[in-house]
């Protein structure tokens, strides 16, 4: 499906388990599983048609509820590395987490999750990893020439960083402290894990969100109702 105007469609909800459960045990086993990091943030999904950014909630409502001139001027920092990495013309559509004062100190920070729409095109042919791959080569880091796949979650933009395995270890690792791993967020800022197949394809709503078949998320106990 190729678009030539704005379109909102619903993502798709992670079913919820326990972190003590079979089910999270035998993703954590299975090669075609990764686990991603989930925030304590604002999940969005960022519109991005002709160099022109447009914030938009799961719910299906413009984010515009945040009046603050800092705020603002943040988010058009936040549309301005996306241009320069994407570029000002055709339609990209992010599904993202807005990461701005719901931890002390963090303010102003987009995280990318996956990407709905590339170059106007709606990618429900592909696989979650092929998307995963067409992000991977706009956030392509290096270190000492070689190329790296983990992300600077101090970067105002950024891919999520995920793990092939050993997802116990890693929400461990999570909650513990920030100074465990440099790539690992402040314990305050981290909700759970979740865990993707690499062959999810898209199920994106019109009406709804409908509860994924190949996402789940475990979180820890914080008495706040998430997604």
């Amino acid at each position: 499906m190729i678009l030539k105007e704005f379109r909102y469609f619903y993502p798709e909800k992670p079913q919820l388990i326990l972190i003590n459960s079979d089910a999270f045990e035998k993703f954590s086993n299975d090669d075609d599983y990764v686990a991603q990091p989930k925030f304590n943030e604002q999940r969005c999904e960022l519109h991005l048609i002709d160099g022109v950014g447009h914030f938009w909630d799961r719910h299906g409502k413009e984010l515009t509820y945040n009046t603050n001139p800092a705020y603002a001027e943040g988010k058009k920092e936040i549309v301005r590395i996306l241009v320069d990495k994407f570029g000002d013309r055709g339609y990209f559509q992010f599904d993202a987490g807005l990461r701005h004062n719901k931890v002390p100190g963090i303010k102003n920070k987009l995280v990318i999750y996956d990407i709905f729409v590339y170059k106007n095109e709606v990618l429900n042919r592909l696989i979650y990893d092929e998307r995963r791959d067409i992000l991977k080569r706009y956030f392509e880091k290096r270190y000492f020439g070689k190329k790296v796949w983990m992300y600077d979650m101090d970067d105002t933009v950024h891919l999520i960083n995920q793990h092939p395995n050993d997802f116990q270890r890693h929400f461990n690792e999570y909650t513990a402290s920030g100074d465990v791993d440099e790539s690992y967020p402040h314990p305050e800022e981290f909700e759970g894990l979740v865990m993707k197949s690499k062959k999810g394809m898209l199920r994106l709503g019109r009406v709804s969100g409908a509860d994924s078949t190949w996402m789940f998320k475990v979180r820890i106990q914080t008495g706040r109702h998430r997604y």
